[in-house]
């Protein structure tokens, strides 16, 4: 089983949402020192702030190692597959 990197799992969800460190920090009534520390992987959440994190940032899949990479592109071909059947019939 594959190492999970939890740090760089936080930092790339809360880059993607656009929330500065400072921002997170405040809704969670924590220190800017503490989402930085668990970014660069010093310390780790306790395991109710991991899942409060999981929710906002919208990372669960990724912490627990769980990818749907395979069946996102499964799903993107047969999107494009049955547009061009769509266009086929017309």
């Amino acid at each position: 089983m594959e190492k999970v990197d939890i740090g760089k799992i936080i930092r790339q969800g809360r880059v993607s949402k656009g929330i500065s460190q400072r921002e997170l920090a405040e809704e969670f009534n924590i220190t800017v020192a503490a989402i930085s520390s668990w970014e660069r992987n010093i310390t780790t959440p306790q395991a109710q702030m991991l899942i409060y994190l999981a929710e906002k940032l919208e990372i669960v899949d990724e912490l627990f190692g769980r990818t749907s990479k395979k069946e996102d592109k499964i799903q993107q071909i047969l999107d494009i597959v049955s547009k061009i059947d769509k266009k086929i019939d017309v």
